[in-house]
């Protein structure tokens, strides 16, 4: 599967061309969209592989969000929550929201991590994870129980202050396509693209930005919007609901 990319990390498959993926600026994360042969449509998140990984990495207060699709899934919508990991993998959750107003917290789990960052739970075998280099991060797929499977993307909080200029730059995101954020966080599109075709550029809007990293949009509250900045600022997830009924999951990469 042969791939390219530009000098400003846009990612290409060369051999599917509604592929399109950003590289990170520290080089070890990709994430990208596609829609495959039966047209559905795909997120995908490649981390690089490399250093080494012990179960005390895991330990830490973690920030998530998760979608759930499938064919026909009992259940298709976000999560948005905290959780606490201890030393020994024991994964504890200890608030979520989701997209039917549902805040009942998901069960316990214990995780358990290779020397080479693959994450595992012994009572859940569908669950696949992988820890990025920098330890920060974990994205992990999951069949949900009801027919549907889960996207979960774990941000590990604390050790960082954010201000609201760290929202400031270009921040590439899905559909997919380009945004500029100024440093009062308001968000202008300069480019669009849709799995339909559909170029019309998304409205724009004002992001607010807490200490915590923490991100809102004050100025649409009926989206639900709920998201986190990455401890090295230059990745952002959030959940929200979109203008049609559906449930969208978002990555920018500055």
């Amino acid at each position: 599967m042969p791939f390219s990319i530009s000098s400003d990390g846009i990612v290409l498959n060369l051999s599917n061309g509604s592929a399109n993926g950003i590289m990170s600026k520290d080089k070890s994360l990709i994430v990208a969209t596609a829609t495959d042969g039966t047209g559905s449509y795909l997120l995908g998140f490649m981390l690089k592989s490399g250093g080494s990984f012990v179960t005390s990495d895991l330990q830490g207060m973690w920030t998530a969000h998760m979608i759930t699709t499938g064919i026909d899934p009992s259940y298709i919508g976000w999560l948005y929550g905290a959780s606490s990991i201890d030393a020994s993998g024991n994964w504890t959750w200890i608030a979520v929201t989701r997209s039917n107003g549902d805040s009942t917290l998901p069960v316990s789990a214990i995780l358990t991590i290779s020397p080479s960052g693959i994450i595992t739970i012994g009572s859940i075998p569908s669950f696949h994870g992988v820890m990025s280099l920098d330890k920060s991060l974990i994205v992990a797929t999951v069949d949900d129980g009801g027919g549907g499977g889960n996207l979960i993307v774990l941000q590990k909080e604390g050790g960082v202050t954010f201000a609201q200029s760290d929202l400031q730059g270009e921040w590439n995101g899905w559909a997919y396509g380009w945004n500029s954020t100024d440093a009062s966080g308001n968000q202008t599109f300069t480019s669009t693209m849709r799995s339909d075709g559909n170029s019309t550029l998304a409205n724009g809007g004002t992001l607010s930005l807490s200490t915590a990293g923490v991100l809102t949009q004050p100025d649409n509250p009926s989206a639900w919007f709920n998201g986190s900045m990455s401890s090295s600022k230059s990745l952002a997830i959030a959940t929200m609901n979109d203008d049609g009924g559906g449930y969208d999951l978002i990555v920018l990469i500055k």
